[in-house]
C-alpha cells in the first residue's frame, strides 16, 4: 500500500495521517455524486474546447478532447509532436540505454496557461475562477443535474471498491 499512497499525491504529517487521507481519496474516487460532476464538467469541455498555451505569453491553440481531439487545428499537431517525441524517446531507451529527448522538453509542450477573458492565466488560476464558476455556477445547477445527483447519491451509494493491494 505505501507505493499506491504515494502515487496517489495525498499528503501527510506521518504515515498514519497518509494513510487516513488515502482511505479519504479512495472514499472519493468511489463517490456518484463526484462522478457526476466530472462527468458534467468533462462533457462541457469536450464539447466546447479550450483556447490554451504553452507558455504565458502564447502563441494560443484551441485543443479538444476525446472523440473531438482530432476536429483540427494546432492542439492536434501539438498532441501529436508530443506523443511522437514520447514514443522517440522511449524507443532510443530501450535501444540505446540514453536519449537526448528530455522528459522536462515532452512536459513544456503541455498546455500550462488557458484563454480566460481573452487573457491568458496559469491552469491554476483558470481552476479557481473561470472553471469552479462554470461548474458551481451553471452545470452543477441545472435542474436535471441536480436530480440525477439526488438519484445516484441514493441508488449508488458507492461505485465500487479499489482492487487490492498487492
Amino acid at each position: 500500500m505505501p507505493d499506491r499512497i504515494a502515487v496517489s499525491g495525498v499528503t501527510g504529517g506521518s504515515e498514519p495521517e497518509r494513510r487516513r487521507a488515502y482511505a479519504a481519496y479512495q472514499a472519493m474516487q468511489r463517490s456518484g455524486t463526484v462522478s457526476l460532476a466530472v462527468k458534467m464538467a468533462h462533457e462541457h469541455l469536450n464539447k466546447h474546447s479550450l483556447v490554451v498555451s504553452t507558455s504565458p505569453d502564447g502563441p494560443a491553440f484551441r485543443i479538444y478532447g476525446d472523440h473531438t481531439l482530432l476536429a483540427g487545428g494546432d492542439g492536434s499537431v501539438r498532441a501529436a509532436q508530443a506523443a511522437a517525441a514520447s514514443r522517440q524517446a522511449i524507443a532510443e531507451l530501450l535501444r540505446d540505454g540514453q536519449t537526448g529527448i528530455s522528459s522536462q522538453a515532452i512536459l513544456d509542450s503541455f498546455p500550462s496557461h488557458v484563454s480566460q477573458d481573452g487573457q491568458l492565466v496559469t491552469i491554476q488560476e483558470w481552476h479557481d475562477g473561470a472553471l469552479r464558476d462554470l461548474c458551481f455556477g451553471d452545470l452543477f445547477e441545472r435542474r436535471s443535474t441536480r436530480a440525477l445527483r439526488v438519484f445516484m447519491s441514493t441508488a449508488f451509494r458507492s461505485l465500487g471498491t479499489a482492487a487490492a493491494d498487492g
